[in-house]
């Protein structure tokens, strides 16, 4: 961002911004979760989580590459989330024993409650690398 630009736009307008995009952002990744809830994975396209979310299809790309990057972005807030709660769990015991007991509790409540969902696990299992291009990763139909 230009410097000049960033000293001369009132901090609010700034942080207004900010906030609308991180509001397209979970919007985007919501709308994804739900067509992959409602018809599976590879049935997501830019243009019906475009429609979902309610923008263009110009104004996803601005965010997001292709439907790869939105569903990683989807999965890396479902990881983030759980490992919140596992640390929530933790930090709530008392002792080594007691915090290790708690939190393979709320692993095994977490796993039942999205067992014969198909979310949790879906994203994971099908993430690998694409060969000769070190760094990018795609989604995968495991027929």
């Amino acid at each position: 961002m230009n410097m000049l630009y960033a000293m001369g736009v009132p901090r609010l307008w700034t942080e207004m911004i900010e906030e609308h995009r991180r509001a397209v952002h979970d919007a985007v990744v919501d709308a994804a979760a739900a067509l992959v809830a409602e018809h599976g994975l590879t049935s997501v396209t830019m243009s019906k989580v475009a429609e979902r979310t309610g923008i263009g299809r110009a104004t996803l790309y601005k965010y997001f590459p292709d439907v790869e990057a939105i569903l990683i972005a989807w999965h890396q807030r479902q990881i983030t989330g759980h490992l919140a709660q596992l640390t929530e769990a933790r930090d709530a015991a008392a002792g080594p024993g007691g915090q290790l007991e708690a939190v393979l509790e709320a692993y095994a409540l977490h796993q039942r409650q999205h067992q014969g969902s198909g979310l949790a696990a879906a994203p994971a299992a099908r993430l690998h690398h694409r060969p000769g291009r070190p760094g990018r990763q795609r989604w995968r139909n495991p027929r």
